[in-house]
């Protein structure tokens, strides 16, 4: 309720949500067909990300669990609520505490468990300036993070504006959302693709090794496997419709080190 209540506060008084199909040249607006279902507890949603409005709008719709990924290990921490909104403004970390992080099938089966709603996964690992994707983690590269109880679903969000980007990747994040309140109409456009289009998890062709990283796509045709994040990395630029960079959440910590000693360097001359 409470997320529901700020996105008003902020100008998102109606949100545009869409579901497609990529096998079709229309789409469904507005309209789930008799074989859609929604996500439910334990299931998986994938991602874009670039603001801290992408938590509160999944908050809105299914009050979910949020995770942040080791780059390295790709183990995860799932946050829920107002901690996970605070944790997206912050810089991205190259690490997680080892205590603290474990695989993502143990997360979905205790979401699952305990009914906390499904989980939502941002493979750029933070937040990008809504106008490209950054590179994307190989979640499953972990096979570990493999439920095959989960369901997948994949969902854009996008902001269209005339004067102030409702996207948040770099700043004071108070002073952004003062901006944005100071807006009296903003814009958040999701599209979310038909679930039969998802990879399925429980399928026995899934690729959840590294190795599947090298193999081309039409090898993978051919012999019948599917490399789930190579899938869901293509359906995500599919209904962004925007370009993959070779950019990491790494290399935004790196500019944002460098940017933060120019900033200091500045205000001791000023």
């Amino acid at each position: 309720m409470w997320s529901r209540i700020i996105l008003f506060t902020i100008g998102f008084y109606k949100i545009d949500e869409r579901l497609v199909s990529l096998k079709q040249s229309s789409s469904t607006r507005n309209k789930k067909s008799s074989k859609e279902v929604s996500p439910k507890s334990g299931d998986i949603i994938i991602s874009n990300h670039s603001s801290y409005i992408d938590l509160l709008f999944f908050i809105a719709r299914f009050d979910p669990v949020f995770v942040k990924i080791d780059n390295a290990t790709l183990y995860m921490t799932p946050y829920k609520g107002f901690e996970a909104v605070f944790k997206s403004v912050r810089p991205p970390s190259a690490l997680l505490n080892a205590s603290e992080a474990r695989s993502l099938s143990s997360i979905t089966t205790e979401a699952r468990i305990n009914n906390l709603g499904p989980v939502v996964a941002f493979p750029e690992n933070t937040t990008s300036n809504g106008l490209a994707l950054l590179k994307m983690l190989p979640i499953f590269g972990n096979s570990e993070n493999l439920d095959e109880k989960s369901n997948l679903f994949v969902y854009s969000l996008r902001y269209p504006f005339k004067y102030f980007s409702p996207t948040y990747s770099i700043g004071n994040a108070y002073s952004h959302f003062a901006h944005l309140c100071s807006q009296i109409y903003n814009k958040l456009a999701v599209v979310r693709v038909s679930t039969e289009e998802c990879p399925k998890l429980n399928d026995e062709n899934v690729q959840t090794n590294m190795q599947g990283e090298t193999e081309d796509t039409g090898k993978e045709q051919e012999n019948g496997s599917v490399n789930v994040d190579k899938k869901l990395g293509s359906i995500l630029v599919s209904i962004s419709r925007l370009r993959q960079t070779k950019l990491s959440a790494l290399d935004k910590l790196d500019f944002l080190k460098y940017y933060n000693e120019r900033l200091e360097k500045y205000k001791s001359v000023k």
